[in-house]
């Protein structure tokens, strides 16, 4: 009876035999499942290349162009001023121009620097006299810019184009006034005067005799120019200044009186008077018109001046 096989049920079911067709079927649906993906599936090219592209900014996000700004007066050229008056000649430039505007750009342009700046040429004209105009017009725009060399080459292409016009010819002697060559300033005021006389023309000359010391022409050349202009109370104090350094004291205050006549705020003609006075001798009056030029506020060189007056005569200024 040991080692005797163990007798098998012949009715029994083989577990092998199902085993094989159980993962027969599953064989056979997996691979009906890959054909079908793989005739179904087609790669899209087009999605694999694309790049991704940044959201696109909305109209409200941009920049505004920005209007035109004028520049500070604090940066603008400042001009000579050859006048002994302050008000500037009929002939001298216009005001300060204006800067070129600036444009804001919107945030995804990058701005481009500034062009180095070309010297502007005149444009081309059909007569001599039109050309003639267009240095001047340059020149003058080149005086305000603060380039004199410039500015005196186009006044003396104008005066040659030109040489019936007045203005070139005062404008360039305007410049020879403030580079301090009297004699070449004064023949273009020559010039100038013989083609359209003008009071500020008479004033311009009688400075450049004036810093020459020539104080008769001068006071000749101020006494055409009161008489072309009428009341301008400036004219009569320059011309009390020239009598003054002639020591003609008594004409002197005669001029600055019809000043303050003209103008009761003029604190340098207070100021001349009382130099005139003081010289003189009239200490109380030379007092007088100090304190009373202090009183108008006047600016800080004039002020400075006034104080050391005073204080040569003994009296505090505080």
């Amino acid at each position: 009876m040991c080692g005797s096989p163990i007798p098998q049920d012949p009715e029994a079911p083989a577990p092998r035999r199902w085993t094989l067709i159980l993962a027969g079927i599953g064989a056979f649906v997996f691979v009906l499942a890959i054909t079908i993906f793989a005739l179904e599936w087609q790669p899209n090219t087009a999605t694999r290349s694309a790049k991704v592209e940044p959201p696109r900014q909305s109209r409200s996000g941009t920049a505004e162009i920005g209007r035109p700004r004028p520049i500070s007066p604090d940066k603008a050229p400042q001009e000579p001023a050859p006048q002994a008056s302050p008000s500037p000649a009929t002939t001298t430039p216009g005001p300060v121009p204006e800067p070129p505007p600036q444009i804001a750009v919107t945030p995804d342009v990058q701005p481009q620097p500034a062009a180095p700046e070309v010297r502007r040429e005149a444009p081309a004209a059909s007569t001599e006299a039109q050309q003639g105009a267009d240095m001047l017009g340059l020149g003058k725009s080149h005086l305000r810019e603060g380039a004199y060399d410039l500015a005196m080459r186009d006044f003396s292409e104008a005066a040659r184009l030109n040489p019936d016009s007045a203005e070139p010819f005062a404008n360039r002697a305007f410049l020879y006034l403030n580079k301090a060559d009297y004699d070449r300033a004064i023949v273009d005021f020559d010039e100038a005067i013989r083609l359209a006389p003008s009071s500020d023309l008479f004033a311009n000359r009688a400075l450049a005799h004036f810093s020459k010391r020539d104080y008769d022409r001068a006071i000749e050349d101020y006494g055409q120019a009161i008489r072309l202009s009428g009341s301008d109370a400036e004219l009569f104090n320059d011309r009390g200044a020239a009598y003054a350094a002639k020591r003609e004291f008594d004409r002197a205050i005669q001029d600055y009186d019809q000043a303050l006549r003209l103008n009761p705020n003029f604190p340098a003609a207070l100021n001349n008077r009382g130099w005139a006075y003081s010289q003189k001798g009239n200490r109380d009056r030379a007092i007088a018109d100090y304190l009373g030029a202090l009183k108008l506020r006047p600016e800080d060189s004039l002020r400075k001046h006034v104080e050391a007056a005073l204080k040569a005569l003994g009296v505090n200024p505080r």
